[in-house]
C-alpha cells in the first residue's frame, strides 16, 4: 500500500476514470481571532494497493489532532473495498471528503492523520496562525 496523495485543499473532485483533481493545497490557515473557522475545504486522498489486497475491505480514518494528540475535529471514517486491478498489478482508491466548515479551537500546530486498518499511514501538519492587521 502506498499513499500517493494526502492533501488538505480548497477543493477536490475524484472521477470514475481514476483521476483526482486538487485545487489550492495548503497547510497554513490565518485568522484574526480564535476559534479559527475556515469556511470550506476538502481532503484529497489517493491510495495505491497491491494486487494481493484486491477484494479486501479497509477501514480508513482521518483525524485532526493538536500537539497533545487530542482530537479537535470529529474524525471522518469510511470503509472502502479495494478493487481488482484494471490494468496492472495494483489498484487505487480515491477519497474526497468535504469539510464545511473546518473549526480549530486556537492558534497553533495541528496534525492531520490518515489511518488505514488502525495504523497511521500518513500525517500532514496544519498550522493555524493569527492574521496580522493590514498596515494603515
Amino acid at each position: 500500500m502506498d499513499v500517493e496523495i494526502f492533501a488538505i485543499c480548497d477543493a477536490a473532485t475524484a472521477s470514475a476514470n481514476e483521476k483526482i483533481n486538487v485545487i489550492g493545497v495548503f497547510d497554513i490557515i490565518q485568522s484574526p481571532t480564535e476559534p479559527i473557522v475556515y469556511p470550506s475545504c476538502s481532503l484529497a486522498i489517493r491510495i495505491r494497493f497491491n494486487e494481493s489486497e484486491a477484494g479486501k475491505t479497509k477501514a480508513v480514518r482521518i483525524s485532526i489532532v493538536d500537539v497533545d494528540k487530542n482530537e479537535v475535529f470529529p474524525a471522518l471514517t469510511v470503509n472502502v473495498e479495494v478493487p481488482a486491478p484494471r490494468y496492472w498489478s495494483s489498484s487505487i482508491v480515491q477519497i474526497v471528503a468535504g469539510i464545511v466548515p473546518l473549526r480549530l479551537p486556537r492558534f497553533g500546530e495541528y496534525q492531520i492523520d490518515l489511518a488505514i486498518d488502525g495504523q497511521v499511514a500518513k500525517s500532514r501538519p496544519l498550522i493555524a496562525t493569527q492574521q496580522k492587521p493590514a498596515a494603515p
